[in-house]
């Protein structure tokens, strides 16, 4: 039981010797979610495809902008920083700016 204050008692299930689930656990200060290094190779595979796909160039565009998306994905779950999720979720939020950017390019009435 913890005492609250004056003479009223609470009941917690929690440690209360001062240990806290935050320092049992070992953290990565590198890791985050979303993964914005998936994130941002994949915005640049986005881009780069878009530039091209009604091109003749688009062979020799996009596999390599692939390749690069590609790897860095897997340098960050393979040195541990991020999960594949976190990647996964990079590459949600990618494509949803890439989507957001061309709705507003196309309502403002831009040049494309």
């Amino acid at each position: 039981m913890t005492k609250i204050g004056g003479e009223h008692t609470a009941t917690s299930s929690a440690a209360t010797s001062g240990t806290s689930l935050h320092g049992l656990i070992q953290g990565n200060p590198y890791a985050a979610i979303p993964s914005l290094h998936g994130g941002y190779a994949f915005l640049v595979f986005l881009f780069a495809a878009t530039l091209v796909w009604d091109t003749r160039w688009r062979w020799w565009v996009i596999p390599p902008a692939a390749l690069y998306a590609g790897f860095q994905s897997f340098a960050a779950v393979y040195t541990g920083n991020h999960y594949v999720v976190d990647v996964l979720i990079g590459f949600g939020y990618a494509a949803a700016a890439l989507v957001a950017v061309r709705w507003l390019w196309r309502r403002m009435n831009w040049p494309t």
